[in-house]
Formats: C-alpha cells, sequence, structure tokens
C-alpha cells in the first residue's frame, strides 16, 4: 500500500489527502509547494516529505522553519513515519494514513516508536 496523508486544520476539517509517490514534496506557504498551507505560523517552505517505494520509507524534515515540525508532539528535524503518527505543522495535522513499512519482526507502529533516538527513527 503507498504512504497516504490526511491533512486537516485546526478544527479537524479535511483539507487534503494525498497518495505519496516517490521523491520529495514540500509544505509550505509558498504557492510552489506541493501543499500549501496559507497561514502565517507556517513558513514559506516549512518541511519536506520524502518517500522511497525502493526502501518502503516515508519521512519528514523541518526545513529550519520558525516554529518548527512536531511528530506525535515532540518536535523533530527529521523522522521516519509510520502509519498512526501525526505531523504538526503550525495549526495543521498531516495524519499518516499509511507509512512507511516496519523492519522485520516488529509488531505496531507504538513498537517502532519506541525505537527512536533523539530526532531520527531506528
Amino acid at each position: 500500500m503507498p504512504p497516504e496523508l490526511l491533512v486537516k486544520d485546526a478544527n479537524a476539517q479535511l483539507l487534503h489527502s494525498l497518495i505519496v509517490k516517490d521523491g520529495l514534496f514540500s509544505v509550505g506557504r509558498e504557492p510552489g509547494c506541493a501543499i500549501v498551507l496559507p497561514a502565517p505560523d507556517i513558513s514559506r517552505r516549512h518541511a519536506a516529505f520524502t518517500h522511497s517505494s525502493r526502501f518502503g520509507v516515508l519521512a519528514v524534515e523541518d526545513h529550519g522553519s520558525k516554529n518548527g515540525t512536531f511528530v506525535n508532539g515532540l518536535q523533530m528535524r527529521r523522522c521516519v513515519l509510520y502509519t498512526g503518527d501525526v505531523v504538526r505543522v503550525g495549526n495543521y495535522l498531516i495524519h499518516v494514513r499509511a507509512g512507511s513499512s516496519g523492519p522485520p519482526g516488529m509488531g505496531d507502529a507504538m513498537a517502532r516508536r519506541e525505537s527512536r533516538v533523539g530526532d531520527v527513527a531506528l
């Protein structure tokens, strides 16, 4: 199953539903971003998601935004994303409906989240 993201505003209203293809796509206020979020608490190029179907990895990386990028409530510079993770940029929530493939032998997303060290998931 390809990665899928659901973008919701502060009122939990669905704004975007995206099937993520290979490559990099940005999130920010700038019109050229793949996900445009027109709010003052969002930087012009706030963050970027990357996906590699070859390795089964979906990740997010903050691009030096003023207000940060948070994964499951923790501020992160970059992080591998799994099904069930929630990324917050400004007042927007990006729900990972389908994320990275888990390493063999790992159970649910919670077990994988516990393996994180610092700002990177192992």
